[in-house]
């Protein structure tokens, strides 16, 4: 019942979609698709930061050793357990994002721009500790926002952005806590580290 309700309205949409082009005609009709479709996945990501906001501000913070199973809001130390070195500044890390693009010139009267060829965040599970005790981390579907500044390096027409998610580093995480380990929370699917305010 429960999966039939979350694709209810993607059955409604696809219904008036439909009508839509049968009664504007081809172009019209798929310029409205199209406008609809757009609307309708910027108001899902709305919904979803406005969600976030608002648990990030009612749930309060758990000590590490009182954790109990649930979703839950810790802050602490981020501590590698088997680091990762990452691609361009080859230093130990506990994941980096690594993002190629290649230069494509459209033509001798115009600049042209950079194209992305690959976007990739490579994070290895990792300790949160603080005054209280530790708890591992898992990393399976999980959004980062505590990188560190972007390096640059151009080489061959291509040119290479990372960041660093840093051992040591001061976060705070949100997520689904179960057998000692902080896991995604399938069923609210927030699963998020951020970096503590200095």
């Amino acid at each position: 019942m429960k999966n039939f309700t979350n694709i209810l309205p993607l059955i409604v949409l696809g219904v008036i979609l439909i009508s839509l082009i049968d009664y504007c005609g081809f172009i019209v009709g798929s310029i409205l698709t199209i406008l609809i479709i757009l609307m309708y996945i910027l108001t899902i990501v709305i919904i979803k930061s406005e969600k976030l906001k608002k648990i990030r501000n009612q749930l309060p913070y758990t000590k590490i050793s009182l954790l109990k199973e649930g979703l839950v809001k810790i802050k602490g130390t981020a501590v590698y357990v088997d680091p990762l070195y990452s691609k361009l500044k080859e230093k130990k890390c506990i994941g980096y994002h690594l993002k190629t693009e290649t230069f494509k010139r459209k033509s001798k009267n115009f600049r042209g721009r950079y194209s992305t060829d690959s976007n990739q965040f490579i994070c290895q599970p990792f300790l949160l500790k603080d005054d209280t005790g530790e708890v591992t981390i898992s990393v399976e579907d999980i959004t980062v926002f505590a990188l560190s500044k972007p390096k640059v390096k151009f080489k061959d027409g291509k040119k290479y952005t990372e960041e660093l998610f840093k051992n040591n580093t001061e976060v705070e995480i949100i997520g689904h806590f179960s057998e000692n380990t902080i896991i995604k929370a399938i069923e609210k699917n927030i699963f998020i580290v951020s970096k503590l305010k200095q």
